[in-house]
């Protein structure tokens, strides 16, 4: 979705993406993709996969073919390659590489893993390598070349033609400042993605920021202001970073519900469960709870006269000391995907809470009647918002 609309606070507006998104380090982030396709086989082997010991050995029991030839006119030689990247003027054009000096990089594209499987399925749906289907860009980057678009193309080369073979590969340099090809590659990442199904949401978003997309910008701002480690690219300053299940389903609650009830219920989760994932739908019902009924929890909270007393929090705190997992407040979402069905069962829970010894160990009064009835629940939605199981209130 889109965060075009959505009012943010200035402290996450003012959030410096620079300073808090990992910076490139060669060592760490320049992937070889010849060396994790051996890393693939080394693993396989391991497994006593017979036909996967090794790239010659599954093109042998494939029995894959090669179609067609690599393309040559206007493409330059390795040699030639070379120096044109070395003359440092920007340039687009065709050339030789060879397929074991190719590199992915997870910071500005989504090189940190390849999906061998779908590769083997490729070739297999053709009964081998293609030249005219493969499109393979990379771009020149001090001394390497790192791939755009491409890594499953450059895997059935190195299984079909071997370990150095030269490809021809559409080849781009636009400068040597990380700024440059931050920009540059996130921002080719971000347009690829779009017309490809092969992209997951997080990529994109990643892709977004680092391009300078004011709203991919909006929408990480807020996930790190969150506290949330998207894709692990987030550098911690305060808080603890944790991972969450669906960083879009954060983002539509943020525009939904709003950042402080996010906030809010976020950090609650956070204490309560703490170092563990978020589950994102949880959140959802938890929000969605905090949402319609912040006024009534802000006020039996007060009857504590401990100071920072939060009902709410007493409450799940029980419920996670009880043995109660993120995920049992959305026991059958599969099917039931309304935040509201799950809120009811989760003020039921409440209720029940209330008016027990617990809530009184706590330092709450216990409760002799419920403290959001059925009447109150359905007085905050409209009529067609009223949740097929309010009657379990």
């Amino acid at each position: 979705m889109s965060m075009k609309n959505t009012i943010l606070p200035s402290s996450v507006t003012s959030i410096n993406l620079k300073s808090r998104l990992q910076q490139f380090k060669e060592d760490e982030h320049l992937l070889n993709i010849a060396d994790l396709t051996r890393e693939y086989f080394s693993k396989q082997k391991e497994k006593n996969s017979n036909h996967l010991q090794s790239p010659e050995t599954l093109k042998l029991h494939k029995e894959w073919e090669i179609f067609g030839r690599p393309m040559t006119r206007g493409v330059a030689s390795y040699e030639e390659v070379k120096q044109i990247v070395k003359s440092g003027s920007p340039d687009t054009f065709m050339g030789l590489i060879p397929n074991d000096i190719i590199n992915g990089i997870p910071l500005w594209n989504r090189t940190d893993k390849i999906n061998f499987t779908n590769a083997w399925s490729n070739l297999d749906k053709v009964g081998g390598m293609d030249w005219d289907s493969l499109y393979i860009v990379a771009a020149y980057f001090q001394g390497k070349f790192i791939t755009l678009i491409g890594n499953h193309c450059i895997v059935k080369t190195i299984v079909m033609c071997g370990y150095g073979a030269l490809i021809p590969c559409k080849i781009i340099y636009v400068g040597d400042t990380e700024n440059d090809m931050e920009r540059f590659m996130s921002r080719k990442h971000d347009i690829d993605s779009n017309k490809r199904t092969n992209q997951n949401p997080v990529d994109r978003l990643v892709s977004q920021a680092r391009s300078g997309d004011k709203d991919g910008e909006k929408k990480m701002k807020t996930l790190i202001s969150l506290g949330y480690n998207v894709k692990g690219q987030v550098l911690p300053n305060g808080k603890d970073l944790v991972n969450v299940t669906s960083e879009n389903y954060i983002l539509d609650y943020v525009g939904k519900f709003g950042y402080d009830k996010v906030s809010y219920v976020s950090d609650l989760v956070r204490e309560v469960w703490e170092g563990e994932q978020h589950h994102s739908f949880t959140i959802g019902v938890f929000t969605q709870t905090y949402f319609l009924f912040e006024e009534t929890f802000r006020k039996h909270s007060k009857t504590n006269s401990i100071e920072g007393s939060d009902i709410f929090k007493s409450f799940l705190q029980h419920e996670k000391d009880s043995g109660t997992e993120q995920s049992d407040f959305i026991i059958g979402s599969t099917n039931e995907k309304s935040e509201l069905v799950h809120s009811v069962r989760l003020v039921s829970k409440l209720n029940r809470f209330c008016k027990s010894n617990f809530a009184e160990k706590a330092g709450f009064p216990r409760l002799g009647k419920v403290l959001v009835s059925r009447n109150h629940f359905v007085k905050k939605l409209q009529d067609d918002d009223i949740p097929s199981n309010i009657n379990e209130l």
